[in-house]
């Protein structure tokens, strides 16, 4: 809640003369409160899963979208003034757009400290070739089309528990030729928070599942680092 809450009063602070005329579609996991925001229109949506279905949130606030053009923003980026006009501006059919820069800060900040830039961070720019292990397109903030999300027949909802859903998207979008855009010159940042389990159930598990889904369905060689996990995630269950 408190990366949503600061996300939104950045949106405010930065991109004020977009959001007002925009309809935020606020899609929570389990569960939150009304929210107060300075959006044109606002919807809001408890869905209540019992854990992290990003395919099935994404696709259900796409739905639910008025626009054509549509931003999908994760609850703990901030992005600088002028970004989201531009790439507003720029989108189209056939295309999507992000940063390719990305600092992921490392410690709690408050607002005075981003504004005063008094913060450290680490770098984790996105890949531009799609790399595994490495963020991509989908992670995070995704400007697009709506017809272009619709003709690649949304996100694959198979994908349950936290991670590779994105590279799943990614590779789908590129696959029916919609081009990856990684804007040049723009910084998000990613808010620190702590690290979380998304919900109820085996969450390695599902995470090793999504790996294993993605490499059949792409045809892609399972990652070293993925191998190492899934043997340790396999010795833990029998111990």
């Amino acid at each position: 809640m408190d990366n949503l809450l600061q996300t939104l009063r950045f949106l405010e602070r930065n991109h004020l003369n977009v959001i007002e005329k925009s309809q935020l579609v606020l899609i929570c996991q389990d569960s939150c409160d009304h929210i107060s925001n300075k959006f044109l229109k606002y919807d809001h949506h408890n869905m209540n899963v019992e854990c992290m279905q990003l395919p099935v949130l994404t696709n259900f606030g796409v739905d639910n979208s008025d626009s054509e053009k549509v931003v999908v923003l994760e609850s703990d980026r901030i992005l600088p003034p002028g970004y989201f006009e531009e790439v507003l501006e720029e989108v189209k059919p056939g295309i999507s757009l992000t940063t390719r820069e990305m600092d992921k800060i490392i410690a709690p900040a408050t607002d005075e400290d981003i504004i005063n830039d008094n913060f450290e961070t680490s770098c984790d720019n996105r890949s531009t070739t799609n790399e595994i292990g490495i963020k991509n397109i989908w992670s995070g903030n995704t400007t697009f089309m709506k017809s272009d999300f619709y003709r690649v027949g949304k996100m694959d909802e198979s994908y349950r528990g936290y991670g590779w859903a994105d590279y799943d998207m990614t590779f789908t979008m590129e696959a029916a030729r919609i081009l990856s855009i990684y804007k040049e010159g723009w910084k998000e940042l990613h808010l620190w928070h702590e690290g979380q389990t998304y919900g109820e159930g085996d969450q390695k598990g599902m995470y090793i599942d999504n790996c294993l889904r993605f490499c059949r369905k792409w045809r892609q060689p399972v990652p070293k680092y993925m191998v190492e996990e899934i043997v340790a995630h396999r010795k833990a269950k029998l111990a």
